[in-house]
């Protein structure tokens, strides 16, 4: 089947937990993926750590990084 690894009868997906993954990867539907992807808010930066989309704010922005990043000077209070 698609997405499966190994030689039948023992094929099985590719992951079931994420340490079978790479620790730049997360499993996701059964497959290593980068968890990057709709993790972070706009503007943001994202790197994985352990297997864990981690979203900051470049340098020179500020606010939260899951929802938006923006200009520290263009914040208005």
């Amino acid at each position: 089947m698609d997405d499966y690894t190994g030689t039948p009868p023992n094929c099985r997906p590719q992951c079931t937990i994420d340490s079978e993954c790479a620790s730049n990867r997360a499993c996701l539907r059964q497959k290593c993926t980068d968890p990057c992807p709709g993790s972070c808010g706009t503007g943001a930066e994202c790197l994985v750590v352990n297997h864990m989309a981690v979203c900051t704010c470049p340098q020179g922005f500020t606010g939260d990084p899951f929802v938006n990043c923006f200009l520290e000077s263009s914040r208005k209070d």
